[in-house]
């Protein structure tokens, strides 16, 4: 993906979190639930910033999803939000269970709270950083 693309219209996610069918795939169970899911998943193992592997459970086929799930990976509710700027202090602030793509200004976590505050604080990185106006 370029800089300039973003998993949602940017005028949609920018100052709001999205709830989201997300393909959780617990650190356990990574390498053989990625070789199940095959090149489906290559885009989303370099993630910027991450303590874990998610991505968008609508992104996958039915078959990969089940391949995914008989491998250990779950189909959880969580959480996307805009992530124009890396912020990886975070997690010695404590604040774990998400990923994000400052790249594709993407990100995603389990809980809604730490959704709402890794997009804040990245939000405001960029600002800061003349990333984004």
């Amino acid at each position: 993906m370029s800089d300039k693309t973003t998993y949602y219209p940017l005028d949609d996610i920018i100052m709001r979190v999205r709830e989201e069918q997300l393909l959780w795939l617990p650190n356990d169970v990574v390498p053989e639930a990625l070789e199940a899911l095959g090149g489906a998943a290559a885009h989303f193992g370099n993630w910027d910033d991450s303590d874990i592997w998610v991505a968008p459970a609508s992104l996958f086929s039915v078959r990969q999803r089940n391949r995914a799930l008989e491998a250990g990976g779950k189909v959880v509710k969580g959480y996307s939000f805009y992530y124009p700027c890396r912020v990886p202090l975070l997690y010695k602030a404590g604040i774990t269970k998400w990923c994000g793509d400052a790249l594709s200004k993407i990100g995603f976590a389990l809980r809604r709270e730490v959704a709402e505050a890794v997009r804040a604080c990245s939000y405001a990185a960029a600002k800061m950083h003349g990333i984004i106006y």
